[in-house]
């Protein structure tokens, strides 16, 4: 069966396909996204996600799911799609539509704040949103972001409550992030890129598993575009990797200086260059040279 989402909340009623997926409560499908497909084409990439089994082949851009079992003896069947599977997808297709044809959400640091300020009942007013930082104990940038897990525990508290909202223009998406079963895809997870004044940023993303927010590992970035190390041995990116600062923001070399003698790297050169290459022979220690 092939579902057609015409328009953003396009009711979809489906049943479920008793072989293609479990009755477990919460649980994570087995998901191939195939935009814009054939038929053929939806077979093929359900045959290479899984040997046998159900699996669910998506396409975001179309708003296309379809719901097949593999058997044992590899032939194919396509089967009703799961009534709870479709609701979720009718949200998550919402969300990337909405969303320019993303699942990735900018979300300004000024933002959270505002929320929180207006959540407390303080007039809140443009103008003022640097001072109104020093109520709320949230990440200055993507390094605090990294080092200050109790600051980003408040980022992902806002989040719990405000995001799905904020996100989605006032509807209410929050099955999309609190769902009875999911595509288990990468490629339909919904992130958001926490953007901060330095124009560092960090992405975070909801868990179904845990059912909370968590920060995505080594997905930090300065002004510069730089990939932030999170650790002593991502500083030379598992053997060799090179950081360039030309131009503005300042602050990312000072960050990124500052953040290497926390981590115990040693940096020769002269600091007043702009590009830094980090380096660790055969998994010893790393060393960084400026140059």
């Amino acid at each position: 069966m092939n579902v057609m989402l015409k328009g953003l909340l396009a009711s979809v009623v489906l049943v479920v396909g008793a072989g293609a997926i479990g009755d477990a409560s919460a649980q994570a499908v087995a998901a191939a996204q195939c935009e814009g497909c054939s038929y053929q084409q939806k077979i093929e990439a359900a045959r290479g996600e899984v040997d046998f089994g159900g699996v669910a082949v998506f396409s975001l851009s179309t708003g296309e799911i379809n719901s097949f079992v593999i058997s044992p003896n590899l032939t194919i069947t396509e089967v009703p799609v799961r009534a709870e599977l479709a609701d979720y997808y009718a949200e998550l297709v919402y969300l990337y539509q909405r969303n320019g044809g993303s699942l990735e959400f900018k979300v300004p640091i000024d933002v959270i704040r505002s929320d929180m300020s207006a959540a407390s009942g303080r007039a809140f007013r443009a103008q003022s949103a640097q001072a109104a930082a020093s109520d709320y104990d949230l990440p200055e940038n993507a390094y605090e972001a990294i080092s200050n897990s109790s600051k980003m525990n408040n980022v992902h508290a806002w989040m719990e409550t405000k995001l799905p909202s904020f996100i989605a223009g006032g509807q209410s998406v929050i099955r999309v992030f609190n769902p009875a079963v999911w595509l288990g895809s990468k490629s339909s997870q919904v992130y958001v890129r926490l953007e901060f004044h330095d124009q560092s940023t960090v992405l975070i993303t909801y868990n179904y598993d845990s059912k909370m927010w968590e920060r995505v590992p080594n997905s930090a970035r300065d002004g510069h575009n730089n990939s932030i190390p999170e650790k002593r041995e991502d500083f030379a990116g598992g053997g060799y990797r090179e950081y360039n600062f030309q131009g503005p923001p300042s602050t990312d070399i000072q960050n990124f200086l500052v953040w290497a003698h926390q981590n115990g790297i040693p940096i020769s050169g002269s600091v007043s260059h702009t590009r830094l290459a980090c380096s660790s022979a055969g998994g010893g220690a790393v060393q960084c040279v400026a140059y």
